[in-house]
């Protein structure tokens, strides 16, 4: 029989039940704004999904092993709760993701990198593919994004190529490309930067059709 008779996933939400569940071992004191707040969990299932935490608490001689309360900083008690509740599955990690502004999803990406925690590696690359702008918001998503290049090169990239898509289709001539940039001349920098991916795609594109003159991404085949 190659079956488990274990359901991990439920047994782990178990061990969380704060009635019923094993005691905690180890309490997380997140400083933020001169605030401190409190995160339990246990390192044994922490470990299991994490390098660094397995580091800290199971393979090393000095640090956190023995240590019962870790203070956590350059981060946010939501960003770090959104973690633990992923692991333990009380949460999945897109249902806390919806909604969150671009800044408190790099927030979490920081922890996901810092603590190598590959499975949810996978899912905030799947969040940051599918993230949805607007005219309202592709500019502040852009901009945002463009703060995070040094830091997060991949993540940030890629979510100012979903911006330059957005706006690819409404500035395809000139004029309108003039006109995007005088409507939004007090963000000089994020909007020539987002013409830079833009011009990237079209060129991506192998620029013009031999047929009706549009940019490939624009043709026109089959149209009236």
């Amino acid at each position: 029989m190659n079956s488990t008779p274990f359901t991990w996933p439920s047994l782990i939400s178990q061990v969380s039940d704060q009635a019923f569940g094993i005691p905690t071992d180890v309490t997380f004191q997140v400083t933020e704004d001169d605030q401190i707040n409190e995160i339990k969990a246990h390192k044994i299932i922490l470990g299991m999904v994490s390098p660094m935490f397995k580091k800290m608490f199971f393979t090393t001689d000095v640090g956190d092993k023995s240590a019962r309360e870790i203070v956590i900083k350059e981060t946010t008690y939501e960003a770090f709760q959104i973690i633990i509740d992923a692991i333990y599955g009380t949460k999945t990690l897109e249902d806390s993701l919806k909604g969150k502004p671009i800044h408190e999803i790099f927030d979490v990406v920081n922890l996901i990198e810092r603590y190598q925690i590959a499975e949810l590696e996978e899912v905030i690359e799947e969040h940051i593919e599918n993230y949805t702008v607007t005219d309202d918001t592709v500019l502040e998503v852009a901009s945002e994004a463009l703060q995070y290049t040094t830091i997060f090169q991949k993540e940030a990239q890629h979510l100012l190529h979903i911006c330059a898509r957005f706006l690819k289709p409404k500035l395809t001539e000139g004029f309108s490309i003039l006109k995007y940039i005088s409507d939004h001349k007090d963000q000089k920098e994020v909007v020539s930067t987002v013409l830079a991916k833009i011009y990237k795609i079209y060129d991506a594109e192998e620029a013009t059709c031999d047929n009706c003159g549009y940019w490939k991404g624009n043709c026109q085949n089959r149209k009236p």
